[in-house]
């Protein structure tokens, strides 16, 4: 998940429809991350990882591959830094349009500021999976 407060400014407009993508794909918001802070740990992919990439990497509403492509790179060229717990710095924003690019397989494009253009009329369109934390870990029956 791409959340709006790690994109750069310069990059706001470029990132908007993954930023508003992202967010309606993410299944359980902020509840996966504040488990693993609070266990010390990340244990990789998580259950609903596989549902909220195929949220995004299977959406046809506009371009996602040329558009996160432009984010990522976008992130890369104007990104800043922040501290992690063990001290190294990375990118905001830069680690999780890593993963989304991962993911999805898809290619890297180099950002230039005119792109912006390309989202002029992008309207987002997805629906939230229906998929639960609880659905991954118990039946009902």
């Amino acid at each position: 998940e791409l959340n709006a407060n790690d994109v750069p400014t310069a990059c706001t407009t470029i990132c908007a429809p993954i930023v508003q993508l992202t967010n309606t794909c993410d299944v359980d918001p902020g509840a996966r991350e504040n488990d693993d802070e609070k266990n010390g740990e990340d244990n990789g992919a998580e259950p609903d990882e596989a549902v909220e990439s195929q949220c995004v990497c299977s959406n046809k509403s506009f371009d996602v591959a040329s558009i996160a492509a432009l984010c990522a790179s976008c992130i890369q060229q104007n990104g800043k830094g922040r501290t992690d717990d063990e001290g190294m710095t990375e990118l905001m924003g830069c680690v999780d349009m890593d993963n989304i690019m991962s993911a999805c397989k898809f290619s890297s494009m180099s950002y230039a500021p005119s792109a912006t253009a390309l989202v002029a009329q992008v309207t987002v369109s997805a629906t939230k999976p229906a998929f639960t934390a609880a659905t991954a870990t118990t039946t009902t029956g």
